[in-house]
């Protein structure tokens, strides 16, 4: 593989800095695609909250997982991070709720070992 890179000479620097977007080949008329994208981000930020009960992110509070009557609500599987969540909803392993830490907490420390993680009434849920 010496000698050959996987960058066209049309799009220098692609996956080292922001590219040259005008110019690349692959993305025809930037203007046309990154204006509604910009958009859909500025909605999904204005209408994106974080759920009351569990503390996922969802357009709608409580979330639609929690308010899912399908699912078994005896049943909570407590992950770090939404990105957890999100895999593991996509995975279909999970059929109960979710509790979203926020961040890692440390039995042996005695305390969260991060400045975002949520204080969330998980023992309460748990009893509910």
């Amino acid at each position: 593989m010496s000698g050959s890179s996987s960058f066209s000479p049309d799009c220098r620097g692609w996956g080292r800095a922001l590219p040259d977007v005008r110019r690349c080949p692959y993305w025809p008329e930037p203007e046309r695609r990154l204006v509604p994208l910009a958009q859909a981000m500025q909605d999904a930020a204005a209408h994106i909250q974080s759920c009351e009960i569990c503390g996922t992110l969802d357009v709608t509070n409580p979330c639609m997982v929690c308010t899912d009557s399908d699912r078994d609500h005896s049943v909570i599987c407590v992950v770090e991070y939404v990105s957890a969540l999100w895999a593991l909803e996509r995975a279909m392993v999970h059929r109960g709720v979710y509790q979203v830490l926020g961040g890692m907490l440390s039995a042996l420390l005695g305390k969260a070992r991060s400045r975002w993680c949520r204080d969330l009434p998980l023992v309460g849920r748990s009893l509910d």
